[in-house]
């Protein structure tokens, strides 16, 4: 069965500073070379915020939301997302989950099926941060 899906275009851009990659990225069927994966990125306030905006305007009983229980989910490119360390590009290192990363995440547009809509979202730009050190607590 096919499935008519259209999409509006929108825009925007989220920087996300400190956002925790919940589980690695994966694809439908978990299709590893697949190279267009979901990845769910935990986030701020602020930032859950400003998808709530984004989704404002989509009919509340067709909107499949951005936003979970774990997250912020998005799509990665993996063979095209801009990898940065120290200002400097770099090659996307293997197991990311649960790691800690500034994010540059672009709203392309809202997609439309019958039954549902929701925002398409591409996370274009990752650098992962240095975890900050625990602290003793006895």
């Amino acid at each position: 069965m096919a499935r008519a899906v259209s999409f509006t275009q929108a825009g925007g851009v989220l920087t996300i500073r400190n956002a925790r990659v919940v589980f690695e990225p994966s694809a439908y069927d978990n299709d590893s070379e697949c190279p267009r994966k979901n990845i769910i990125l935990e986030i701020d306030d602020t930032t859950k915020e400003t998808v709530r905006e984004w989704e404002a305007d989509i009919d509340s009983n067709k909107l499949v939301s951005a936003l979970s229980q774990f997250g912020m989910r998005c799509k990665i490119q993996t063979d095209t997302v801009r990898v940065w360390s120290d200002g400097k590009p770099e090659t996307m290192p293997t197991g990311i989950r649960n790691r800690h990363a500034n994010a540059v995440v672009q709203l392309t547009g809202i997609w439309h099926s019958k039954k549902q809509s929701g925002l398409s979202m591409q996370l274009t730009d990752i650098e992962f941060v240095k975890e900050p050190d625990a602290t003793y607590p006895f």
